[in-house]
């Protein structure tokens, strides 16, 4: 049966997350390594987006900044940021 519109939800995956999503793809299609990693990074993903507040391309704009959504992992290694996590309050 069809999820409900009203039952989904986006999954927007972070540029500073992108290399995790990439090396657990690897690994969920490696029959050796399994896809645990892959489930739990999505998982994840969903979580986090589900927090973001989407109503205001601005606001979420200037929030997603906060989160460091928008670097490089190359960028945030160096840096040594990690991404943040939405609290909706």
């Amino acid at each position: 049966m069809p999820a409900k519109r009203s039952d989904k939800v986006r999954i927007v995956i972070p540029t500073i997350s992108r290399d995790n999503v990439l090396v657990s793809l690897r690994a969920y299609s490696d029959p050796a390594v399994g896809g645990d990693a892959l489930f739990d990074v999505l998982d994840h993903a969903q979580k986090w987006s589900e927090a973001v507040d989407w109503t205001d391309y601005e606001n979420t704009r200037i929030a997603l900044e906060s989160y460091h959504a928008f670097e490089t992992s190359l960028v945030a290694d160096r840096k040594k940021l990690r991404q943040g996590f939405p609290v909706r309050t």
